[in-house]
């Protein structure tokens, strides 16, 4: 099983940072940051999504051309995904990957979500985010 372990950083009015890592069954690790929504008491597309564990699995998107995690079971909401985006406004209450941070932002998005991806390969996936 995969195992992404997502730890928020940096909580803030305007978004949520964190650091994560992604595990495989080889021991292939990869390791990025997160953007999300900020903490509004779980409101659906305008909050972040509660900690704890989900589990997740590989989603073809075939209109966008590429491939997203979503996460299942996720308390009183659904179509939560870790999907490219750099800025707040690419998400409505899902997870920005990225290889750099910036101020309320993460960078190079879509690379880092296929690093993830190809260490993921095909095996199931659990989630667990951490508040700090």
């Amino acid at each position: 099983m995969a195992y992404i372990l997502i730890e928020r950083i940096d909580k803030t009015d305007k978004c949520v940072i964190g650091k994560f890592t992604v595990k495989n069954n080889k021991g292939e690790i990869t390791k990025g940051y997160t953007l999300e929504p900020p903490d509004k008491n779980n409101i659906r597309s305008k909050s972040c999504i509660p900690a704890g564990k989900y589990h997740a699995r590989l989603y073809p998107i075939p209109r966008f051309r590429r491939t997203v995690i979503l996460l299942e079971d996720v308390t009183d909401r659904d179509n939560i995904e870790i999907h490219p985006g750099n800025f707040i406004r690419h998400t409505t209450g899902c997870i920005l990957p990225g290889k750099g941070r910036g101020l309320n932002a993460v960078w190079r998005s879509r690379l880092m979500l296929e690093e993830m991806i190809d260490i993921i390969g095909e095996e199931d996936i659990e989630v667990e985010i951490r508040d700090s």
